[in-house]
């Protein structure tokens, strides 16, 4: 959950850092004016399941292929996993319609 927690929080600050850092960029404007929206909305996030680090770099590439916001979550190895696990991939924010083009074979956690 911790892991979750961290790439929720980090997709939302490096979308932010982007756009400021290059706002005519068509991609960080789009993740910007999707992330405002979301903070105006609630900030929905679901939970997805992956089975391994290539399902997971997979989902990463497709999702920024199709222009979404897409990070990854590296374990810094202080609990049971080792260290640089990739754990956990945001999507996100987008329209619905986007992140369904890259997550909707994934099931719920």
């Amino acid at each position: 959950m911790a892991q979750c927690a961290h790439a929720s929080l980090l997709a939302y600050q490096k979308i932010i850092r982007r756009f400021k850092r290059a706002p005519t960029n068509k991609n960080y404007r789009n993740a910007y004016t999707w992330t405002k929206a979301w903070d105006k909305t609630g900030c929905a996030k679901i939970a997805l399941k992956i089975t391994s680090e290539e399902q997971a770099s997979e989902l990463e590439s497709v999702a920024t292929a199709l222009g979404l916001p897409a990070f990854h979550v590296r374990d810094a190895g202080k609990t049971q996993i080792q260290a640089g696990s990739m754990t956990v991939v945001s999507v996100g924010p987008a329209p619905v319609e986007l992140i369904d083009q890259c997550c909707s074979q994934l099931k719920l956690m």
